[in-house]
């Protein structure tokens, strides 16, 4: 066959189409006696979208809409259905693309957009056979449980270190990602209403701002927002927040020597997050609940121990003159804390 008789096959192909396409709207027309039925109509735009002739299904929606009435506002309902359709349209290319680049954790939540938008849509089945060849799913950790469990009983930062630590080796596991998230606020909210508690008005607001902007949507962010404190006296702000700062590394040590080690650890975090001159007191003090974790866990997981001496050498860089409080402490623990400022 030449180019010719090609050019005249490809034209006879295009008319042909062009016909096709229009015979839905022609029967609607014929089936009225050449009037046009809006009924009729409003079928053969349902026709056309099943058809993915998105173009011609809208073109019958807008002049329904004219029209008035009920019809019309089925047609609106119709063109909210083509707008979905076209959104999954893109979405569908998108998934694919990013499928090809590997980037299958996005790949996943446009994947998740279409089922929420148009789950009746027709290439779904081919799409999810595609993801699971070229994108499984991601193995899940038998200590993500461990991290879950420590979660839904309130200890929210042993959870938060749990999650942290299996982060590098699972970056696409979704349910890791949402308990990270809802433990990040559920440690924002502790840390304001601890600040409520201390008195300490500045960094309360601090803490609230964090919340609204990690989770706007937070059933408890109204009943959080009345409990804010004024700040109608800013001369006096300084004083008082140095004051609620030393409150703040008293509550952490009392902690500690309650055993409540979670909750000295998250008062320290607070703490070392503020000017203070007592930072390596604070410091001496998160490594020793490591350090504590470390020997009741058996002595032998050492990134716990790796975590107790980073914390050391950050109190003896604070203050070479650091001295311990020794005889409130473990002897185990000072030669711990001793070995690593020697080597700082």
């Amino acid at each position: 066959m030449d180019r010719q008789q090609m050019n005249w096959v490809s034209c006879g192909v295009l008319i042909l189409t062009g016909i096709l396409a229009l015979a839905p709207l022609a029967r609607a027309q014929n089936d009225s006696g050449g009037q046009e039925n809006p009924a009729a109509l409003l079928k053969t735009a349902k026709e056309l979208i099943q058809a993915h002739k998105l173009t011609q299904a809208e073109e019958i929606c807008n002049r329904l809409l004219d029209k008035g009435g009920t019809l019309a506002a089925e047609a609106q309902e119709l063109k909210q259905k083509i707008l979905a359709q076209r959104t999954c349209e893109q979405d569908y290319t998108s998934v694919l693309s990013l499928i090809s680049y590997h980037e299958c954790p996005q790949a996943r939540d446009v994947r998740q957009k279409m089922q929420q938008l148009c789950p009746d849509y027709a290439g779904l089945d081919i799409l999810d056979r595609t993801l699971l060849s070229r994108c499984p799913a991601p193995q899940r950790p038998p200590e993500l449980d461990a991290g879950i469990e420590l979660f839904h009983k309130g200890d929210y930062r042993r959870a938060q270190k749990v999650f942290e630590a299996l982060q590098p080796a699972h970056p696409d596991l979704p349910e890791l990602q949402t308990y990270l998230q809802k433990t990040e606020v559920e440690l924002l909210v502790e840390n304001y209403k601890a600040s409520l508690k201390r008195g300490d008005a500045g960094l309360a607001h601090e803490q609230f701002n964090k919340l609204t902007e990690s989770a706007p949507d937070d059933p408890r962010i109204p009943k959080l927002r009345a409990q804010l404190p004024s700040l109608s006296q800013p001369k006096d702000q300084g004083k008082d927040r140095a004051t609620a700062n030393e409150a703040l590394l008293d509550d952490a040590i009392h902690e500690y020597y309650a055993g409540h080690f979670s909750q000295a650890d998250q008062l320290l975090d607070q703490f070392l997050g503020q000017p203070s001159r007592h930072k390596s007191l604070a410091y001496f003090y998160r490594g020793a609940i490591a350090c504590t974790d470390y020997f009741l866990t058996g002595a032998k997981d050492e990134q716990k121990q790796s975590v107790a001496r980073d914390f050391f050498s950050k109190a003896h860089q604070a203050d070479g003159k650091f001295a311990p409080p020794r005889d409130y402490i473990s002897p185990k623990i000072i030669e711990v804390y001793e070995k690593t400022a020697a080597g700082s």
